[in-house]
């Protein structure tokens, strides 16, 4: 488990790094912070890289439009789908836009920013695994100016 969650997170913050390095700077720095002021984090951070303090697994759950109002607004969502259903697309309807959503892709979101939702899919099981930053951690840490909030 831990060898995939690692690869996965690793992964994640790659992306996070080419598509936004300011932020990949500033939620690196809020991981250190977090660290020296909780050293339990830090204990806990040793098995696993990710950056983004929030993963949440989600099976089979179909969400109507909304914003993901604990981010950050220039925060990022990473949400990678895993199983073996078809359908289930990212629906953003502010831009106009229907992106797929399927096994093996990954898609980055500014979820507290651009209203979304999922649509239907097949009968198959569906899995999405949600990375995300939530402001209270920022707010801890005293860095909430560094992200808009």
């Amino acid at each position: 488990y831990l060898q995939v969650t690692q690869l996965l997170s690793r992964s994640i913050n790659q992306v996070l790094h080419v598509i936004d390095p300011g932020f990949y700077a500033k939620i690196t720095h809020l991981r250190e912070v977090v660290e020296e002021k909780f050293p339990a984090v830090k204990a806990f951070n040793r098995d696993d890289p990710l950056l983004f303090e929030g993963r949440e697994i989600i099976f089979n759950r179909k969400s109507g439009p909304h914003v993901d109002r604990q981010d950050p607004q220039m925060g990022w969502v990473a949400l990678v789908a895993l199983g073996e259903f078809t359908g289930g697309n990212l629906h953003c309807p502010q831009l106009g836009l229907d992106v797929r959503l399927e096994p093996g892709d990954v898609i980055l979101l500014r979820g507290r920013v651009v209203r979304h939702q999922i649509k239907d899919w097949d009968e198959e099981q569906r899995i999405v695994i949600a990375h995300f930053t939530h402001t209270c951690l920022w707010e801890a840490a005293g860095l909430e100016k560094q992200v808009s909030i």
